[in-house]
């Protein structure tokens, strides 16, 4: 549309109220979609938000257009980081005498990144929404949850284009605990290789260095966000279980 030559404008009026996801599943696919989709618009129109060669669009509109998206760029970096991370550790230990974990200076910003975020969430959420400390820290683990979604989506996002839609189901019927831990495996996979990864290198060397340290501190903070998708999936499988019969 501003492309075109058309302004938008905000409207403080409230047309209705939207239904949140039924299950942590349907979140996790909404969140994907989204990502996904941000992905085709940031291709589609690089040229206008990137390279500045529509009129109609003013530098500030193409900041806020990609600065909005950078958080979930940032996932798919992450998630490669990860990634990269857990190839590292493995050959750490298969191979101790010719891989070594990197200097500390490398492994501190990711493990002051982590915290600053969370923190962020915190003081954002207790000034803007006025909840209580509980409420956001409850808000940091639904959002730390989506972490991992958010960087396949935004990788899938960069590399293909024909993802077909998907409908949020609203008032669906209940996820067993069975198929939630069946959908979430990747992140349960990735969760016990990273903690496995750590007890492996605590036990692997005589002492931990200050390298060695930081190293293992940055695996268990990358690791945080895939604990928080199994926990979120196991709490939603148990919020959503149909109750038994009482006749």
């Amino acid at each position: 549309m501003l492309e075109n030559g058309f302004s938008t404008g905000y409207a403080a009026t409230s047309y209705g109220k939207g239904l949140t996801p039924d299950t942590f599943m349907d979140f996790k696919k909404q969140r994907y979609r989204w990502a996904y989709g941000a992905m085709q618009i940031i291709k589609r129109h690089s040229g206008s938000l990137i390279a500045g060669n529509c009129a109609s669009l003013n530098a500030m509109q193409r900041y806020h257009f990609v600065a909005g998206w950078m958080p979930w760029m940032a996932e798919g970096m992450n998630y490669l980081l990860t990634l990269a991370a857990l190839a590292w550790s493995m050959a750490m230990f298969l191979k101790p005498e010719t891989f070594g974990p990197l200097p500390w200076i490398f492994s501190t910003p990711l493990i002051l990144m982590f915290a600053l975020r969370s923190l962020k969430i915190v003081v954002l959420y207790r000034q803007v929404v006025s909840t209580n400390i509980k409420e956001a820290l409850a808000a940091i683990l639904a959002g730390m949850a989506l972490y991992p979604t958010l960087g396949r989506a935004v990788l899938a996002g960069l590399v293909t284009s024909g993802m077909p839609f998907f409908r949020t189901p609203k008032h669906s019927s209940a996820n067993r605990i069975g198929q939630t831990l069946l959908d979430i495996r990747e992140e349960l996979s990735t969760l016990a290789i990273s903690w496995i990864m750590i007890v492996l290198l605590f036990t692997n060397k005589g002492y931990i260095d200050t390298n060695s340290g930081f190293w293992i501190a940055m695996l268990f903070a990358q690791s945080l966000p895939y604990l928080a998708a199994v926990v979120m999936a196991i709490l939603s499988a148990l919020a959503n279980r149909p109750s038994r019969s009482t006749t």
